[in-house]
């Protein structure tokens, strides 16, 4: 059975959640086997989504960090002690 792009693009973000093969079949509507043999044949594209989910995330972390330091200068400026 051939499947829509947008599925097999669904599948990629997914997998790079970290969601398990059950759990993305249902959702998708596809076998379980499916599911499997995309992983294999996607394993590149899952890796680089997984790599970009990582970067967004370390951004935001970077982000968060400089907010709290903002956050505590602001709460010790003038006083020095």
């Amino acid at each position: 059975m051939t499947y829509p792009k947008e599925t097999r693009d669904k599948f990629i973000e997914m997998r790079a959640e970290g969601r398990t093969f059950g759990q993305i079949a249902k959702e998708l509507g596809i076998a379980h086997n499916t599911a499997v043999n995309w992983s294999r044949e996607l394993c590149d594209d899952i890796s680089a989504a997984k790599a970009f989910k990582n970067e967004e995330l370390i951004e935001k972390y970077r982000m968060y960090q400089g907010e709290e330091i903002g956050n505590v200068w602001r709460a010790t400026a003038g006083h020095t002690g």
